[in-house]
């Protein structure tokens, strides 16, 4: 039976992920995951595919945090003076996150200039509004599932085992964090993910709505900050869909629970003829 072996969130879109030991849903998905964003002076979002030096920015979240209705995130970057982000929103903005357009709280020019310095390029962090709903896509799934500033939905579910072959037909292994999951299983399979349909935590339960897309952020290390053409180039050889490389699956959530590290999961297979198409 497979088990949860590690949780993570990514605050702030794009940047260093928080490990948890439990991580609570709300309607969004992962509470806290993807909550702020950083776009450019036009209301674009930013990610390490445009600039990876977002990977230099570590945000830090007690447990606490999680169960409180305002978190006090805080960020760290090397030669920088720690900073924490206000709670009290400047003003209202526009922001463009893939095809979504829509209001956003802006945080200030203190934070911009935080911000832009750690990154070396102009920029603001903005905030996901409460009042702001986001639909994922229903092209892959009936079920319709709110989400923050995500790429496209809200979790991002990965096996031990997945990256365990992955890092067999590599010179050199890569670690989990190229991949950004914020439900890593062990016991299951290699690629065992790509046929589940449905996923029960004791608290939680999951759909797995689609394989995820892969873009060149998994090749950039995480600590240094690099890139070269790994495992991206691997990859391709053995992992691809409809043109397009893929490694973990989307899931979206029902309701609202908590998953916690070591729960064990129940899984159920997808149709055979929904799996043939994975």
């Amino acid at each position: 039976m497979p088990v949860v072996s590690s949780l993570f969130v990514y605050p702030i879109k794009s940047c260093k992920g928080v490990a948890c030991t439990s991580l609570p849903f709300d309607r969004r998905g992962p509470r806290l995951d993807r909550r702020w964003m950083l776009v450019d002076l036009d209301g674009k979002f930013l990610t390490q595919r445009q600039n990876p030096r977002l990977g230099r920015i570590q945000p830090h979240l007690s447990p606490e945090d999680f169960a409180r209705e305002e978190a006090q995130l805080k960020v760290s970057a090397s030669g920088m003076e720690d900073f924490c982000p206000p709670l009290e929103p400047h003003s209202r903005t526009e922001v463009e996150v893939w095809g979504f357009r829509g209001p956003a709280w802006d945080l200030g020019d203190e934070c911009a200039t935080w911000f832009s310095d750690a990154i070396g390029q102009s920029c603001r962090l903005v905030r996901f509004a409460d009042d702001v709903q986001r639909k994922t896509s229903q092209r892959h799934t009936r079920r319709a599932s709110e989400v923050a500033f995500s790429d496209g939905y809200p979790v991002l579910l990965l096996s031990v085992e997945s990256l365990r072959e992955l890092n067999r037909r590599l010179d050199e292994p890569v670690p989990m964090n190229r991949f950004r999951p914020n439900l890593v299983v062990r016991d299951a399979q290699p690629f065992a993910e790509d046929t589940w349909g449905e996923v029960r935590a004791p608290d939680l339960t999951l759909s797995v709505v689609k394989p995820c897309e892969r873009c060149v952020i998994t090749t950039i290390d995480q600590n240094t900050l690099t890139s070269d053409k790994e495992p991206l180039k691997t990859l391709a050889g053995f992992r691809r869909k409809d043109g397009a490389v893929v490694f973990g699956q989307n899931c979206v959530h029902h309701g609202t629970g908590t998953i916690r590290v070591g729960d064990a999961l129940s899984v159920f297979s997808k149709p055979a003829a929904e799996a043939s198409e994975q």
